[in-house]
């Protein structure tokens, strides 16, 4: 108190971060800004019984509350914090967890950015990816207690799908318009609207026939000559392809009369 500085880093990088009723704070009850906190496991990061990871400004302080990052496989609070906030003047900083696996909150644990009851500031943002997000008794709060409870808070949740060598995501719409060019996009008027269809299933399980096709082409016949003549019952003259000499035969009784002018 009555300090001027900013308040100190702190970077663990390890496989596993494991606390246990212990925390990692910095904080400043003077004029300077909180630090931030930086997380990188290959494993878990475990927090128990009212453990915290911490970055604060105290009532007095003038200054930002500092951000905290964790980078982990999972990340698993049970009855503990991670905490940027600010009870003095100054707005508070950002929480950002990013888990290839989960993210699990039990037993009042919490992810918090808050300006607390007599402070002067807004809360900042907390941002989670992860493969699975539970939360069991828990809470995420990004809120303003103080003044400025005017100043919007925007808190987000992104959640994605981490599944190497796994099936992945699709992208399903059953209803009854066509489909937009993009899925975030709306449907526009002139959409064509499809009826549902019914379909009626069969009375018996007998096995269908195999279905068989005919060739929908083929060979064409050659074009013969004419080479003779016969006349029908209607009397009309049919021509035929023979090998031998043309020859015109009749199937009346009387030859066929041709008369000239």
């Amino acid at each position: 108190p009555g300090g001027v500085g900013n308040g100190g880093n702190i970077s663990i990088n390890a496989a596993t971060l494991s606390l246990d009723g212990a925390r990692l704070e910095t904080s400043t009850s003077g004029q300077g800004n909180a630090g931030n906190v930086m997380v990188r496991a290959r494993d878990t990061v475990s927090l128990v019984n009212n453990a915290g990871i911490l970055s604060t400004v105290e009532p007095g302080g003038v200054g930002k509350g500092g951000n905290i990052s964790i980078n982990a496989a999972t990340l698993s609070l049970d009855g503990a914090r991670l905490e940027t906030s600010t009870s003095g003047q100054g707005n508070a900083g950002n929480v950002m967890v990013r888990a290839r696996d989960t993210v699990s909150l039990v037993n009042n644990a919490g992810i918090l950015s808050t300006v607390e009851p007599g402070g002067v500031g807004k809360g900042g943002n907390i941002y989670i990816n992860a493969a699975t997000l539970s939360l069991d008794g828990a809470r995420l709060e990004a809120s303003t207690s103080g003044q400025g409870n005017t100043i919007p808070v925007d808190t987000k949740l992104a959640q994605g799908c981490y599944s190497p060598g796994s099936a992945q995501n699709r992208f399903v719409i059953t209803g009854r318009g066509g489909l937009p060019p993009n899925p975030k996009d709306i449907l526009t008027p002139d959409t064509p609207q499809i009826d549902w269809v019914s379909l009626k299933p069969s009375s018996n399980n007998r096995s269908l026939p195999p279905v068989t096709s005919e060739p929908t082409t083929s060979t064409p016949k050659r074009i013969v000559e004419a080479t003779g003549a016969t006349l029908n019952a209607k009397g009309q003259i049919v021509l035929s392809a023979k090998s031998s000499t043309a020859t015109l035969n009749t199937s009346r009784q009387n030859p066929i009369q041709c008369h000239g002018s």
